[in-house]
């Protein structure tokens, strides 16, 4: 196996607590001698996320959810994943499904 090439990973660096991740590592992760990445489904809103935020240089990659193989690429190479990764409109009605099952019904 490769040696993996950086220390953490954000990954849903453009969710509104990933941003803020993505920052705060941007700011202390080279004081700590740590690699970081953000990650996300679509690198050009990830660049223009961590723009916004004022983060540059930051390495990034490419992980989608639906993706089994840029999960793997991804976890591959790095030794922390820090996932952030909220549900969306594809995802919320199956999220919502699994996280509140049907309650018992009692009968009286």
């Amino acid at each position: 196996m490769a040696e993996r090439d950086i220390d953490v990973t954000v990954f849903g660096a453009t969710s509104v607590t990933g941003r803020e991740v993505a920052r705060y590592l941007a700011e202390r992760a080279g004081d700590a001698g740590a690699t970081w990445a953000a990650a996300a489904r679509s690198p050009e809103k990830l660049a223009s996320t961590l723009a916004n935020v004022g983060v540059t240089g930051a390495t990034t990659l490419a992980a989608d959810v639906t993706d089994p193989s840029s999960l793997s690429s991804m976890a591959s190479r790095t030794k922390v994943v820090v996932n952030l990764v909220g549900p969306t409109p594809r995802t919320a009605a199956q999220s919502s499904t699994l996280a509140s099952p049907k309650a018992p019904t009692t009968s009286t």
